[in-house]
């Protein structure tokens, strides 16, 4: 393994879709391990703007929630003795903490965010406004990730970039939904935002024809660049889309890595 990377913990919650394995298996080049969250994220999303800033604000509210948890983990890197734990404060420990909204794009240019359906889904599908404002439309899965990194030269301060899966919505309808969520979509729709997903059973709800742009936007002031575009998708696997769901994408770690490489302190 490359001693430039940092080892990664994503701190997350061991459930719904196993973001952590995804990870794993989209940057099997890093070591990655997984640590239950210490925070209250119901109580950050409740202060959360309902903004395009949302998905930021809740991962970077995350990570000051455990800013003094890890500060206090980092302490202990100096009394490390054995020789693997030594080279790994060489390269760095990132706490990886990330959130994800979908955007949906609207005629008058407008974005309205939506975020994982609360309660049962087959009530969501056929009730719920939200559900059928994707119908046609173009959408943005936007995941924000924001990492803390500590090593030998100290700690750093939360660091955020944005990974932006950009696709089209075909028409469909109400009744085309409600058997989705009383079929493979039961489990699904409630670890969705937006409830539909185009890599866990929901891509019979994109048109497939039209590009998948994947893009990484390094501030909400910086224009998203496009790194990765499939002009068509239908042939994709699951498991290759399914990285973009949560921000499982190289080149945007790579860039979170970069941000939050501690210089050397001057002696």
């Amino acid at each position: 393994m490359n001693t430039e990377r940092p080892t990664i913990t994503i701190v997350t919650k061991n459930g719904g879709y196993q973001k952590d394995r995804i990870y794993q298996t989209a940057l099997p080049e890093w070591e990655i391990t997984r640590k239950e969250p210490s925070f209250n994220e119901w109580r950050i999303k409740q202060t959360a703007p309902h903004t395009e800033e949302r998905p930021v604000y809740i991962a970077e509210g995350k990570a000051r929630e455990d800013a003094a948890w890890v500060s206090a983990v980092c302490g202990l890197s100096d009394v490390m003795v054995n020789e693997a734990q030594k080279v790994k404060s060489e390269r760095g420990h990132m706490y990886l903490y990330t959130d994800s909204v979908q955007f949906v794009h609207q005629p008058d240019g407008s974005i309205s965010i939506h975020e994982k359906p609360q309660g049962d889904p087959v009530v969501w599908a056929a009730t719920s406004p939200e559900a059928m404002d994707q119908s046609g439309k173009t959408v943005e899965i936007v995941s924000a990730l924001t990492a803390i990194r500590c090593d030998k030269n100290g700690v750093s301060e939360p660091q955020t970039v944005m990974v932006r899966a950009q696709a089209s919505m075909r028409p469909f309808t109400r009744e085309e939904l409600v058997e989705y969520a009383k079929g493979s979509g039961n489990k699904i729709i409630p670890d969705t935002g937006g409830g539909i997903s185009l890599a866990n059973g929901g891509r019979q709800f994109f048109d497939t024809s039209k590009p998948l742009i994947i893009s990484v936007q390094d501030g909400l002031a910086d224009e998203p660049k496009e790194l990765l575009r499939y002009e068509t998708w239908a042939h994709i696997p699951d498991a290759a889309l399914r990285p973009f769901i949560c921000g499982a994408f190289e080149p945007a770690v790579i860039r979170l890595a970069e941000k939050t490489r501690i210089p050397p302190k001057l002696v």
